[in-house]
């Protein structure tokens, strides 16, 4: 409780600091990094190819060259992530699995990734997942380049604490469709709408001009 007390505080500071300065500032947001999905995809690939149904299967399968498909030559295919083409079934599932691991998989009634429970357990949602968001090396043995955008909504942060609390983790509904039918918006930060920003806990989004 005492961490989550300081974050709480931390985010109302961070809020008011750019209220100040930008006043009409209405959105909140951060660019985070997702830390620990490369290795958890290492460990639950097999599980997760389970999940698909016959036509995602069976166009996975192709891609990579193996049908069915199988854990082994998804994460091969997966290791050169920046070069998948934007339709590509490679591509389409790291973003499913993604979603997954952020959205569905708790431990102790909260989220595996350090980050996310960071975010989540302060009350944000999961906003979007972005494609190549860190393509640094780092980025790529961290999430094959994956980022995430948590969204503030003041007016929320309790209900979105209280969602948590019950074992749900808060986010978008386009993201919790996402997560079934294998569909995400694939989107690069520099894409960003002009009225999103990203609080500085790991990265600052400025609007273009």
């Amino acid at each position: 409780m005492r961490g989550a007390r300081f974050g709480d505080s931390l985010i109302k500071r961070v809020v008011e600091t750019l209220k100040e300065e930008f006043p009409k500032l209405k959105t909140f947001a951060t660019l985070s990094p997702i830390p620990g999905f490369r290795s958890w995809l290492g460990k639950n690939a097999a599980a997760m190819l389970s999940t698909l149904g016959d036509k995602e299967r069976s166009a996975l399968g192709r891609a990579i060259g193996v049908e069915p498909p199988t854990a082994g030559p998804l994460l091969s295919a997966a290791e050169d992530a920046l070069a998948l083409p934007e339709k590509s079934p490679v591509r389409l599932m790291l973003l499913q699995c993604a979603a997954h691991y952020l959205g569905q998989v708790l431990q102790e009634g909260k989220p595996i990734d350090p980050v996310a429970r960071f975010h989540l357990g302060n009350g944000a949602r999961i906003e979007r997942i972005n494609w190549a968001g860190d393509p640094s090396p780092k980025g790529l043995k961290q999430s094959y380049g994956l980022m995430v955008n948590y969204l503030y909504n003041l007016k929320r942060l309790d209900k979105h604490r209280a969602l948590l609390a019950g074992g749900k983790s808060p986010h978008r509904p386009a993201l919790k469709i996402c997560i079934f039918d294998l569909y995400l918006e694939l989107v690069r930060p520099q894409d960003l709408p002009c009225g999103l920003w990203c609080v500085p806990f790991h990265r600052r989004v400025f609007p273009r001009a």
